[in-house]
This record gives structure tokens, sequence and C-alpha cells, in this order.
């Protein structure tokens, strides 16, 4: 990618800015809506055509969106907005401590199954059913194109041109009438919930930085915890608008203040790490037999093209299978991941050497992946990280060039490598128990990941929820 996705986030910040009142706020709350647009992601959401199943599902959710509204929710305390898996393991260890002490959860998400996870048996839940997306019509459309014109005219932009006001009016075509009815929405639930304060899984995304924009508005403190990797200055973390952000480490919390966030942001350590401490230290043990190496990307993205990742994944596989003998693939998909392409990659190939699961475990745990390996391999990812606690050497192949900013990149905590050829080499030396490709990296990842993750203690949690409870009393 020869542009940096980041300066479109700073364009949109601007242009925001630019934009008349009855504009702003609700194109501050599609932002990402127009990043997809921007960038010709294959993610972004289309309006489906209309028929009976779609006319019924319409009922349906008109039906039980009113029975939520209708419900006699209970809390004064704390909301806790979850939009995917990864949101519960930094949630929950603070929710706890603070349901210990009698306070008041509901925790809301879109998703029913995120809701149905046994850890959340105690607490209050709410299903939030979206409305139906709809297009505006063609003169509120020509309105806001007429306004955008006025705003863009004034601005100075790195990316976004004249050129691109097309495809912001399609997105803005899309998506406006069903953000103004998620709004609508959210301003009638929270004044029915009626919360004390809130715990945000993600703020960006148009749910939740709609559902955040509303507290905001309310005045009711929000909160968010960091997931993933904050290792890069991004126009993306400056677009951050929950209150307090809650950051591992000092890492982090430069990045933000670099990208232009203006959240008051603390470190507190990560809360996913605090029931791993034990773990922790028992890690860093070469395994017995053949080399085992995981390999983790986060697939495309926000930093990764499809075409980057495809090639990442032809790369692994081309080595698995000239190390076939020595050395175990085992590889850990990310949620939003395809597996769809590395079936591809290993069509035809036979290998015996490919895993997608670990043998023995049915764990998922990230922590159980890298114990178990001698070797991590990714992109971007924050495993990255999560492997140097676990005192394992970690690899950051990057075909293309679009990783060299990281930090941990930046800091030399990773063995960066480029070329598929020099990956063979690296793997055939491990193989042969010469790890010496990794010298230069060792005490760097140590030192990295401590400054990355803050305390490893066991009192991140708890930090978190110090920071929280006054505004529940």
């Amino acid at each position: 990618m020869n542009i940096d996705k980041g300066l479109y986030f700073n364009d949109l910040r601007t242009i925001q800015a630019h934009l008349p009142e009855n504009y702003s706020r609700t194109f501050g709350q599609m932002i990402v809506h127009y990043y997809l647009h921007l960038i010709k992601s294959p993610h972004v959401n289309r309006v489906s055509a209309g028929g009976v199943k779609h006319q019924i599902a319409k009922v349906l959710r008109g039906i039980q969106s009113n029975k939520e509204l209708n419900k006699n929710h209970v809390t004064k305390g704390l909301l806790v907005w979850i939009a995917e898996n990864n949101h519960l393991p930094q949630a929950l260890p603070v929710t706890r401590l603070l349901s210990e002490k009698n306070y008041s959860i509901t925790y809301i998400s879109t998703k029913k199954q995120l809701l149905q996870n046994p850890l959340l048996n105690s607490y209050n839940k709410v299903l939030l059913n979206l409305p139906e997306r709809k297009t505006a019509t063609p003169q509120q459309a020509k309105a806001f194109e007429t306004a955008l014109k006025e705003a863009i005219a004034k601005c100075n932009l790195g990316a976004i041109t004249e050129a691109d006001i097309p495809t912001i009016v399609k997105a803005f075509r899309e998506d406006v009438a069903y953000t103004q009815k998620l709004e609508e929405y959210l301003q009638k639930l929270i004044a029915k919930i009626n919360p004390k304060a809130a715990l945000i899984g993600y703020d960006i995304p148009t749910e939740g930085r709609t559902f955040t924009d509303v507290l905001n508005e309310k005045k009711i403190p929000t909160f968010m915890i960091q997931h993933g990797a904050m290792a890069k200055v991004d126009g993306i973390f400056g677009t951050h608008i929950t209150k307090s952000i809650f950051v591992y480490g000092e890492v982090s919390k430069q990045v933000l203040r670099d990208s232009g966030c203006k959240s008051d942001i603390k470190i507190t350590g990560a809360p996913y790490l605090d029931s791993l401490v034990q773990k922790l230290h028992a890690a860093g043990s070469r395994q017995k037999g053949k080399l085992k190496v995981l390999v983790a990307f986060s697939g495309a993205g926000h930093l990764t093209s499809t075409e980057h990742h495809k090639k990442s994944i032809a790369a692994l596989v081309q080595v698995a299978e000239k190390n076939a003998e020595t050395t175990e693939f085992y590889f850990k998909l990310h949620p939003k991941d395809n597996r769809g392409y590395y079936n591809t990659a290993l069509e035809g190939k036979n290998l015996k050497n490919v895993f997608f699961a670990l043998p023995n475990s049915q764990s998922n745990d990230i922590f159980d992946w890298a114990l178990f390996a001698d070797i991590m391999l990714t992109g971007a990812s924050t495993v990255a990280i999560e492997a140097m606690l676990c005192r394992k050497p970690v690899i950051s192949l990057d075909l293309t060039g679009d990783y060299k900013e990281l930090s941990f990149i930046k800091e030399e905590a990773v063995k960066y490598i480029t070329t598929t050829s020099e990956l063979e080499t690296v793997i055939e030396e491990a193989a042969a128990n010469n790890f010496s490709a990794f010298d230069s990296t060792s005490n760097k990842a140590a030192h990295y990941a401590k400054k990355f993750y803050g305390a490893t203690d066991g009192q991140a949690a708890q930090r978190c929820a110090q920071l929280i409870e006054p505004y529940l009393n």
C-alpha cells in the first residue's frame, strides 16, 4: 500500500470539523463507513433488496426493539458495550471486581452469541437490535454533497480530494438513515437504562461510536480498555471519542498522543493478563521433537491488504513444504481472517506438518498456543508482544514493507523478515537448533514487552475498577 490509511482518518476528522452542525455529528458517527468506501474495502455493508423474508425480518426487528425499550432495566450502574469476542477478556475481570462490591452491571451488544456466554450469566443483559438500512433520498444526498464540497474547499487534506466526493456521497446515501435511526433508538434506550457510567468495547465502528456519542452528549462518563496493538502512530487512533482510555503501558499512551487522541489516557496494564501471571512465569522453555512454529496473522484489515495477506500465507506454505520433515506449523486464525485463503494456498500440497489446532487441546487461548510453540510468526499483530511475554522468539513477516513503522520493529524486538528466502533460512537454522538469528532481539523483546504491557502483576483490572468506581457512587 502506497498511502498511509491513517491519512484518511485525519482528513475525515478535518472535513467533519468544517461541516455544518446538522451533518457534522452523524458524519463523525459514520467515519469508519466513509473510510471503508474510500479504500474500496470488501467489508462494506450493502443495502439489501426487499422481499418477503426481508419484510418479515424488518417487522421482527421492530417488535424486538420495542420490547427492549419497554423492559424495566434495573441498572443505574455500569453499562458495558461489547461488539467482539476480544472485548470480553478485558471487561470481565473489571466488572467482576465491581460486581463483588454490589454495583449493578449491564452488558449490551448487537450479538446474541456474545451475551449467551456463560460468564455473563450473573449480569443484566440487553440485546440491541439494529435498525433497518435504508438509502437517503436523492434530495438529501444532493444537499449533503453541496455541504461536503464547501467543507473540502476550506480544508488542507492529505489523501482525500474532490475526486472522492462521489464516493463519500455514496457512503452517505447508504448509511445516514441507518445511523440517524440508530442514534434515535440509543437515545431512548440509554434514557431508559440511565447508567452512571459506561465501559466501551471499541468506539470507532459506527455502532460503538454512535453509542459513545450519545453517552457523551448526556455527560455520562465513558471508559475504554485497550485491546490489540497500538504500536504505530496512526490517524485512526486520533478518532477515539471515549472520555477515558485505559492502556497497557507507555508505548500505547505515546502512540495515542502522537496520533492526536484527546481522551484522558491512563496506564493500567492489561486486565486480560491478570489471570495469566503464573503461566507467564513458567514460559520460555524449548519443546522437544520437531520445531514448532505458531503462525498468527491478524488477517486483512487496516494495516494489511488482502493481497499482502495472501502473499504471506503463500510464503508460509512454501516454507512448510520445504521443511516438511523437520518443522510443524500451527496456524491460529484471527476472527476476521478467512480460512479459504489458507485452503487455496494448501490445495494439492497434502502437507502433513500444517495444523489449525493444537494437539490434544481445544484451547483458543493465545498463551496456550504461544507456550506450546518454539517460534511465533506474525505480521503486525499484538500476538507478537504476547509471545515476547512468553519469552518466545518472534518473526514479523513483511513482504511489502507495510509494517516497518511499527514500534516493535523499529526497536528491533522481533526478527524482521522481508523475503521468503530469508524466512526459509531462519526456519531451517532453528529446526537444526540454531537460534542465532534471534540473538540480537531477545533482550530487546523483553524490554519492549515490559514497556508495552506495563506492570504484569495481576492488578490491572483492579486499577481499572478503581478508576471507574468513583463515578458509580
